[in-house]
């Protein structure tokens, strides 16, 4: 399958990318279940991304998978990569809740107006770049 943009073949325009999708989706679900779970256990991004890495690579050899677009692929898994986090953390969660450490350098109190700011911010980027003026 080619996968074209204005004319060039991405393999031939993209050969670093491709080696990024090697790591990059483990490393998206490692961050995301360490921000969301305090039970995360470190055994589960050494499963995940051995994991990943085979099957991602799978992938690229067997014939049958070059009628998807990678995408679908990386989407796929992800959904197997979370399930596989959700078993290690009902399997082996830490023992103790993950805190994240206050060093006590700034001050983190959230500001009065900070949900009003990151709405009016939001809003002011999306016309920004929208057809209105950039697009």
């Amino acid at each position: 399958m080619n996968h074209s943009l204005g004319g060039k073949n991405l393999a031939e325009g993209q050969k670093g990318a491709i080696w990024a999708d090697f790591f990059s989706m483990p490393l998206l679900t490692a961050v995301l279940f360490g921000l969301l779970s305090k039970k995360a256990p470190a055994i589960a991004p050494k499963i995940i991304v051995p994991v990943h890495m085979v099957l991602y690579g799978l992938t690229k050899v067997i014939p049958f998978f070059s009628q998807f677009h990678y995408l679908y692929v990386v989407f796929a898994l992800f959904v197997l990569e979370c399930i596989i986090y959700f078993v290690c953390i009902k399997a082996a969660p830490r023992k103790t809740d993950w805190e994240m450490p206050d060093a006590k350098v700034l001050d983190m109190t959230p500001w009065k107006t900070g949900k009003y700011w990151a709405i009016a911010v939001v809003v002011l980027m999306y016309i920004i770049f929208s057809p209105l003026v950039l697009a």
